[in-house]
């Protein structure tokens, strides 16, 4: 059996970003990934892993990978493709997305990348500051290459209102080449013209010419420890067949809901990862992600930059984005709020699964704050809100193995390794102790490159 210096569980932002920098430093590196490679990266593998992106009628069947229903005591999850590249989780109060394939997220988000205030990381270790911080945001810049979204000829509705009415706006940086980007507005459903710096053609490709390994359609099944290190057990989607890997450390970045899942039946069911914190599943939160339909959005037909996002606007203690989704009917749109909800929410174990308490009612004065700056947009010309969500949808869980001064308050010490197992990390949105109130990638990412520059630098002294 081969042994690897590192295994990754996961290409999204936390799997992607430390297993590149691991590669880099000369060690043998496996990344395991239970979807395909999609999109313009799929053109130079092989077509048994490769997958082009769900478009029309057709490609609308790879839409969706899987649904995990959860309620109080069970969880059932109903396979759908197992190419599919949107994972659902339906919780009782609230819904929360993910995506499947080489790069994960990267593909389906809005390409925003925005750190968040410097206040922010008061809710972490004192190891862990902004001016610390700092270093690592630049290294994910200069991977994925943001700038400013272009202005639009022609400001949306929602746009001038939202200025109107105190709020602060602002051009986001977007994860885009805007060279290459033809205005499809469809980021959201992959991008087939390579002009979204997703992470399969950005830290993935520096990864493999680094010698690391990437197992597409392999699903991770099974982790525990063996033989002074950590053994991984993966169902080969292709073969059908079950394989054994092992390597000397163990990074978890399978994304939030399917990294705590596995750490609660490593602890719990298997008992192969025993001293894993009573503190598994606290701190979860859905970012406030708020999500509301509105109508006259456009201030006229052709009010559209073509950009999925191309303006943003920030309160006090909120953040707003204007998607202009173009398979939304009759002149909806989708405005979605975000925040710091200081959510007190947990996931915890049920039979088959995960569930959680979270929802609108853990957090209420957060979401009437964000209805009533939305209705005070309104009131200054805005579009109409078509009612407030009473279940909440995220599409930034976050939380679950949570970052702490100690194992009493989380999971995970400041480096991302696990309180009593050493060498097994965990790099994705699991890991994040308080939700950011913007989108999280830029911010998973930086905390993914400072962990894998301490296990640098802790090899190397």
């Amino acid at each position: 059996m081969i042994r690897y210096d590192a295994l990754v569980v996961g290409t999204g932002f936390g799997g992607a970003v430390i297993g590149t920098r691991l590669a880099q430093s000369g060690m043998r590196v496996l990344f395991l990934e239970r979807g395909p490679w999609w999109g313009p990266a799929a053109a130079d593998v092989a077509p048994s892993v490769g997958r082009s992106l769900p478009r029309g009628l057709w490609g609308s069947r790879k839409l969706l990978r899987n649904n995990r229903f959860a309620g109080q005591n069970r969880s059932v999850d109903v396979r759908v493709n197992i190419d599919g590249l949107y994972e659902l989780h339906r919780f009782p109060r609230l819904t929360v997305l993910g995506a499947s394939g080489v790069g994960g997220g990267s593909h389906v988000y809005a390409a925003i990348q925005r750190a968040p205030d410097p206040d922010y990381w008061d809710a972490f270790p004192p190891e862990i500051t902004s001016d610390e911080m700092a270093p690592y945001f630049a290294k994910v810049r200069d991977m994925q290459r943001p700038s400013p979204a272009p202005p639009s000829s022609k400001p949306r509705a929602v746009n001038i209102a939202l200025s109107r009415s105190g709020m602060t706006m602002e051009l986001p940086h977007l994860a885009i080449d805007h060279t290459r980007c033809v205005r499809c507005s469809s980021c959201v459903l992959g991008c087939t013209h390579a002009a979204k710096t997703t992470l399969d053609l950005t830290y993935l490709p520096a990864a493999r010419a680094a010698g690391a390994e990437i197992w597409p359609l392999c699903e991770v099944v099974h982790i525990g420890r063996a033989d002074r290190g950590y053994q991984v057990q993966a169902i080969d989607h292709r073969t059908r067949t079950r394989v054994t890997v092992r390597g000397d450390r163990l990074i978890m970045a399978a994304g939030t809901m399917n990294t705590t899942r596995l750490l609660f039946q490593a602890r719990d069911r298997w008992r192969t990862l025993p001293a894993i914190s009573a503190q598994l599943g606290a701190r979860f939160s859905g970012n406030a992600d708020y999500p509301v339909l509105v109508r006259g959005a456009r201030r006229d037909p052709g009010a559209s930059s073509g950009v999925l996002v191309n303006s943003a606007a920030h309160t006090d203690g909120a953040y707003y984005i204007d998607a202009d989704l173009p398979f939304l009917p009759g002149g909806l749109d989708l405005l979605i709020g975000m925040s710091d909800d200081n959510s007190p929410a947990r996931l915890y174990p049920v039979r088959g699964g995960l569930s959680t308490d979270a929802g609108r009612h853990l957090s209420a004065s957060v979401y009437r704050r964000m209805d009533a700056e939305m209705t005070a947009a309104r009131a200054a010309g805005g579009p109409r809100v078509l009612g407030a969500p009473h279940r909440l949808v995220s599409a930034h869980p976050l939380g679950g193995a949570p970052i702490a001064a100690s194992a009493s308050g989380g999971v995970l010490a400041h480096t991302g390794e696990v309180f009593g197992e050493p060498r097994l990390y965990v790099t994705d949105g699991a890991a994040i102790p308080r939700a950011l109130g913007v989108p999280p990638s830029l911010t998973i990412a930086a905390l993914a490159e400072r962990a894998a520059a301490l296990i640098v630098q802790d090899i190397h002294t």
